[in-house]
């Protein structure tokens, strides 16, 4: 299946990157940004394996969120042949 990355959920992994980068951590920066979107392309295998987020403005439309390492949230949309990437944001920013 496709995947589409917004130019949002671009801004929020160049912030990601840039943050680790920032604090001094330049290589685990690379290595945190390929990891993530490895991941985010292996969302396509199993579209449905995540559950639609918790948030009732996220849920209502049907938007689904998959946790990355345990701080990161994928948060994405099925289409027909196609997934959207919404947005990735930090676990402790996940608030409606």
């Amino acid at each position: 299946m496709e995947i589409t990355v917004t130019q949002k959920a671009e801004r929020a992994i160049d912030n990601i990157a840039q943050y680790i980068s920032d604090r001094g951590y330049p290589a685990i920066a690379v290595q945190f940004i390929s990891r993530l979107k490895d991941f985010i392309y292996t969302i396509g295998d199993y579209p449905y394996k995540y559950a639609k987020c918790r948030g009732e403005s996220y849920s209502k439309r049907a938007y689904r969120c998959a946790v990355f390492e345990k701080h990161y949230i994928i948060i994405y949309k099925v289409h027909t042949s196609r997934i959207v990437i919404h947005n990735v944001v930090h676990t402790a920013k996940m608030r409606e």
